[in-house]
């Protein structure tokens, strides 16, 4: 934590009881960009830097053409929680 690899340290016994809460909260987020992140860590670590960039900007803009995309957008306008469909 103190050298920015972890952003949150727990006791043992607490660790799935923060796991669970972090999952939540990720989930709580639009299921596709959730998915292209996940896809874009996981890709990205055997990329060179100009491929992940690509891979990332990629991802960027499939997403902005989503619901998913213009329901987030109107949700905090309107000061709402989003209703993410995936789509």
């Amino acid at each position: 934590m103190r050298i920015g690899l972890a952003n949150r340290v727990v006791p043992a016994n607490e660790l799935m009881a923060a796991a669970t809460t972090m999952l939540h909260t990720i989930l709580a987020n639009g299921p596709l960009a959730v998915a292209y992140c996940i896809e874009s860590v996981n890709r990205g670590c055997d990329l060179t830097l100009d491929e992940a960039l690509t891979l990332e900007a990629t991802a960027f803009g499939l997403l902005a053409a989503t619901d998913d995309k213009r329901e987030g957008t109107q949700a905090f306008l309107e000061k709402r929680p989003p209703r993410f469909t995936g789509a």
